[in-house]
């Protein structure tokens, strides 16, 4: 039975491990699961709601309520750098 299940799951099995996700197993069940989403934390400037000031998609996160910590932050044209205009 282990056999036929390996070969049932042979191509994608290679997929995902070209692509280094993570693979658990069982003869007839095979889970995937990319590592990336490890690095995926709630926004803590809306606290996860997507939603900043005024009902407005907040800045932090672009209204998804999470920030990929793999992102470096983006500077956007509406925050001031502090510097000389």
């Amino acid at each position: 039975m282990w056999k036929l299940g390996e070969a049932a799951f042979a191509e994608v099995d290679t997929f995902a491990w070209v692509q280094r996700w993570q693979i658990s197993r069982q003869w007839y069940v095979h889970n995937y699961r990319d590592r990336r989403f490890n690095a995926l934390i709630a926004c803590r400037l809306c606290t996860a709601t997507g939603r900043g000031n005024a009902g407005k998609p907040c800045g932090e996160c672009d209204g998804t309520g999470r920030v990929n910590l793999l992102e470096p932050p983006v500077r956007r044209p509406e925050q001031s750098s502090g510097g000389r205009p």
